[in-house]
């Protein structure tokens, strides 16, 4: 059986491309005046878990941090405001408005779990006092420049954030512990997706040494009826069609989170129907609240949806992915991805 000591070591092994990132990183934060970390919109329990971690690691570097939500905290997702209210008092979370009279031209933004400027708040940041923790595709043309750290591998934010914390030797509480794996939980599925690694197990392992247990990680993401319910109203939307691909719609009339259709996507990949008709990606489409289309996309071994996605938008791997687009409909939406998909029918898939 691994020792922590062992542990950690192998992590590091597995990990040693991040530390380039982390020296330069730790140089602008102690270079900096303060520090705003920044989660995408309507952040999610991956996106605010890995924001806390980082503001642990700034922290330990006596550095003023900040955590920006531009989200009306009472309308995002459960889970996170649970986790706001547990850290509200050793963590300074503060709004836009609040983010806009601080910041200076000394200030450098880190952002978590997002490398797409389409998903966060703030506008006109400065690449040059920017650093970026991502496990999606990034989009080089937007953040040429800054420091980035972006790990198609890595199942989570919460995953990269997780070795960081234990590279600087961080001795995170249980209930920090508990936090990061529930990010990597909510972003593998509970460790059931493709997209789990050696080094995903790793730092669960080492999260689990630290006082993480699946009960109280779980209670952060776990579905109440009406999530399900609406989930369920995603899906049951999805159409097939002749080729590898399945399309779930959500009803115009609604609105859903991006967790919500995000787990649409894995639930209807996993199906029994699905896998009866060999399907090897799912789209799953609906409204936000903020009046956009957001796209969730799944690929497979035999069908790489990172050329669909991107086309979209978005910002994926071969694997998984998302997009949000404005000024449109679900069927708009709908109707943009068939037209992307067909020329892929031949190049893409075994079928």
């Amino acid at each position: 059986m691994l020792s922590v000591k062992n542990l950690k070591t192998n992590i590091e092994k597995i990990n040693d491309s991040i530390e380039p990132f982390k020296l330069k990183t730790e140089q602008m934060i102690k270079d900096s005046d303060r520090v705003f970390i920044i989660p995408h919109k309507r952040a999610d329990i991956d996106a605010i878990a890995s924001s806390i971690g980082m503001s642990i690691i700034c922290d330990k570097l006596k550095k003023e941090n900040h955590i920006v939500v531009g989200d009306i905290i009472d309308e995002l997702y459960h889970g996170v405001q649970e986790i706001i209210e547990e850290v509200k008092d050793e963590h300074s979370i503060i709004g836009l408005e609040e983010y806009e009279k601080m910041r200076t031209k000394d200030s450098l933004n880190i952002l978590c779990d997002v490398s797409n400027p389409q998903i966060i708040y703030p506008e006109g940041l400065d690449v040059n006092k920017l650093a970026i923790i991502d496990h999606h595709c990034k989009k080089d043309e937007w953040f040429k420049g800054a420091i980035s750290y972006v790990d198609k591998n890595a199942s989570s934010a919460s995953e990269i954030v997780s070795i960081l914390l234990s590279s600087y030797n961080i001795d995170i509480s249980p209930k920090i512990a508990n936090m990061l794996y529930a990010g990597i939980r909510l972003d593998t599925n509970k460790l059931s997706s493709d997209k789990l690694s050696p080094t995903t197990m790793l730092v669960s392992y080492d999260l689990f040494n630290k006082g993480a247990t699946n009960p109280i990680s779980d209670s952060y993401t776990l579905d109440d009826f009406n999530q399900k319910m609406r989930i369920e109203e995603i899906t049951k939307g999805t159409e097939f069609l002749a080729i590898v691909v399945a399309i779930a719609k959500g009803n115009e009339k609604n609105t859903y989170t991006r967790e919500e259709l995000a787990t649409a996507a894995d639930s209807i990949l996993k199906s029994k129907k699905t896998i009866d008709k060999k399907i090897d990606a799912v789209f799953s489409v609906g409204k936000l609240e903020d009046g956009t289309i957001q796209v969730s996309a799944r690929g497979s071994d035999t069908f790489h949806i990172k050329d669909i996605v991107e086309q979209l938008g978005g910002g994926s791997d071969e694997i998984r992915g998302a997009s949000n687009l404005t000024n449109t409909t679900i069927e708009e939406t709908i109707g943009k991805i068939k037209q992307i998909v067909h020329p892929f029918k031949v190049n893409n898939s075994t079928n």
